[in-house]
């Protein structure tokens, strides 16, 4: 049924928007790199502390304005899940202030 709504979607020249959301950890880094050999530094890998959730929506014609949110969240929660964080209220609060007003 979905893919028949976005053929017709797409017939009457009207967007179509795709979302999606990660995350990170603030302190990730990696051990290998391209680079042209001008710095000469490198990290342990750490993966405690803060994360960071991103979230953003696009369509065929690049991302939507004011879309993109981050928000920052501790990984000692209880399950260390960014999925917490990004929880129902806050999903919805990017939907009504950032992606809703800002769509084509």
């Amino acid at each position: 049924m979905r893919i028949y709504a976005i053929r017709r979607y797409r017939q009457e020249n009207r967007p179509i928007i795709y979302k999606d959301e990660t995350y990170i950890h603030t302190s990730h880094i990696t051990l290998h790199a391209w680079t042209d050999d001008t710095l000469q530094v490198y990290f342990s890998p750490v993966s405690k502390g803060n994360k960071l959730i991103i979230i953003h929506a696009g369509s065929e014609q690049g991302f939507v304005p004011n879309a993109y949110r981050y928000i920052r969240f501790n990984s000692g929660q209880k399950t260390g899940d960014y999925h917490e964080a990004m929880n129902n209220k806050n999903y919805e609060k990017w939907l009504k202030e950032q992606l809703i007003p800002n769509s084509p």
